[in-house]
């Protein structure tokens, strides 16, 4: 097994793996503390998921699997790979198409089983047929148990981010025990991991509150940190923040409408960019609106929106204008601007495409994430130029996605959390990205420089995912506005609440008592 110009691909021997644990005490995977165990953690999220099977996983709610699921790969607080279940890990050869995996010995599931590569196979092959998220990454894929701690996986097409998909950020990575795969319905309101924590089921209501207890066979009793995890469900971000004043609640997700509350009560407040917020032009073959089949249109869309006016007016301080789809150093972002504020610019567009005389768009939007709020404020400015937003809002997310993919509006609203390029592709702007692509549009230079990412060593992917970027932003698919932050706000008795821009989602597991 080699590794060669695959630079921080390299294998993570299992003696680096002990130094990588030590020095990753506050944000990697969960390690051992010095500091006495707390008695009980009380978390808050603003929904729940209608399963507790890790099949069906939606990033939303990871919280919920994190406690009890350890995961093969940590995608760490600063954006790196850390060991799970997996002690060292590599690809194989050139192309990214061959992954092997070592797995820790001694680790057990929460029913005292061992952790061993077949479990870890049944597991991986049961999620991608539960109907979650896992079925699109893994179609192409097969795995091969090479011994009692190690497997491969091989894939049809390249695929040069499987460190980051065996992480506890996506599904298939929640690896569950045999007794579990034997009776999935159990997995709804049961847990089945090998977690630091196990669920218990006669101290939780669904969708009011869920506790776990400490997993009596984790394999690193020292790196749990607390005798009891509560979550809480609490959807109104001003209950939230009485819970975190008045000590019912220890860290919990909020948003900006608070933050000046949330720091006169001295509470922590974190936070990162995660969600690009815009428009989403989805149809460019101009099916429905043939207008968007001109890229001249699509393109004064963008110069007629000023982006810094808008972030600031709705997120204050705390957004970031963004004409792109990934964030600002992350793979694939370029510095320069291809899109400043110019409606004159605009206006000349749009006469050069025949439609200097006005132009009516049907939008569908969604209150969900401030996508309603930032359409509007879209809709001012392009008014300006001609253009006249028909808006229509569903505050229900639900029925937003469904419209949007019967494919019934040409132009959506959209708030997606943002990722690396590569795996951006398939959820977003591929022609099998089923939601935000429902027509299926697809580039043929746009397809092929993706390709050609996904199959190249580290040094040449960054290159090439930039290329992709700017493809998509001078093509105009889209009509990226803000960055909007994602915030955690914490009492001063948790330490180890870190969101980055390389892992905006902190994992509960590395929360700790403060000193």
């Amino acid at each position: 097994m080699h590794t060669s110009a695959l630079g921080s691909r390299r294998l993570v021997s299992l003696l680096s793996t002990f130094a990588v644990l030590l020095a990753l005490a506050a944000c990697g995977s969960p390690t051992s503390s010095s500091r006495a165990r707390g008695s009980t953690l009380t978390l808050t999220q603003p929904g729940a998921p209608n399963s507790l099977d890790p099949g069906t996983f939606n990033q939303a709610f990871e919280w919920f699997f994190d406690l009890a699921y350890e995961p093969l790969i940590y995608w760490d607080a600063s954006g790196k790979a850390a060991p799970g279940l997996a002690q060292s890990w590599g690809y194989v050869g050139e192309g990214n198409r061959t992954f092997e995996i070592v797995l820790r010995p001694g680790a057990k599931f929460s029913d005292g089983t061992d952790v061993t590569a077949e479990s870890v196979k049944a597991s991986i092959e049961y999620t991608r047929t539960a109907g979650g998220g896992a079925a699109t990454r893994w179609s192409d894929k097969t795995i091969t148990v090479t011994g009692p701690l190690t497997l491969r996986i091989e894939a049809k097409n390249p695929d040069p981010m499987l460190d980051r998909e065996l992480s506890q950020n996506f599904a298939g990575s929640h690896i569950i025990s045999a007794a579990g795969l034997k009776d999935p319905k159990q997995l709804g309101t049961t847990t089945a991991g090998a977690g630091p924590y196990v669920l218990v089921p006669g101290d939780t209501v669904a969708s009011d509150h869920y506790t776990y207890a400490p997993n009596p066979h984790y394999w690193n009793k020292a790196a749990i940190h607390y005798d009891k995890v509560v979550i809480k469900v609490i959807p109104n971000t001003n209950s939230v923040l009485n819970a975190l004043k008045t000590g019912q609640v220890d860290v919990g997700p909020a948003d900006y409408t608070v933050v000046d509350a949330a720091q006169s009560a001295r509470l922590q407040v974190k936070q990162t960019p995660l969600l690009f917020l815009g428009l989403n032009l989805i149809d460019r073959n101009g099916s429905m609106l043939p207008a968007l089949r001109d890229v001249r249109v699509r393109q004064a869309l963008n110069f007629a929106v000023d982006r810094a006016t808008i972030t600031k007016a709705l997120f204050g301080q705390w957004g970031v204008p963004t004409e792109q789809t990934v964030l600002p150093k992350d793979s694939g972002s370029f510095a320069d601007t291809v899109y400043p504020y110019d409606p004159e610019k605009a206006k000349q567009l749009l006469a050069q495409a025949g439609y200097g005389g006005g132009l009516e768009i049907p939008v569908l939007t969604t209150s969900y994430n401030g996508q309603s709020q930032v359409t509007q404020a879209i809709a001012g400015d392009l008014e300006k130029v001609g253009v006249s937003l028909k808006l229509t809002n569903l505050g229900n997310y639900d029925q937003y996605r469904d419209q949007l993919t019967a494919k019934k509006f040409p132009v959506a609203s959209v708030g997606f959390g943002c990722l690396p390029t590569y795996l951006e592709g398939p959820s977003l702007f591929l022609p099998n990205a089923a939601t935000f692509n429902p027509f299926k549009t697809s580039d043929p230079e746009l397809t092929a420089l993706f390709g050609q990412a996904a199959a190249a060593n580290e040094t040449d992917r960054a290159r090439l995912e930039t290329q992709v970027q700017r493809r998509l932003v001078e093509q105009a698919w889209f009509v990226p506005v803000t960055l909007a932050p994602k915030f955690y706000f914490a009492r001063s008795t948790v330490a180890g609440v870190e969101p980055s821009t390389g892992q905006p989602l902190p994992n509960p597991v590395w929360f700790t008592p403060a000193a």
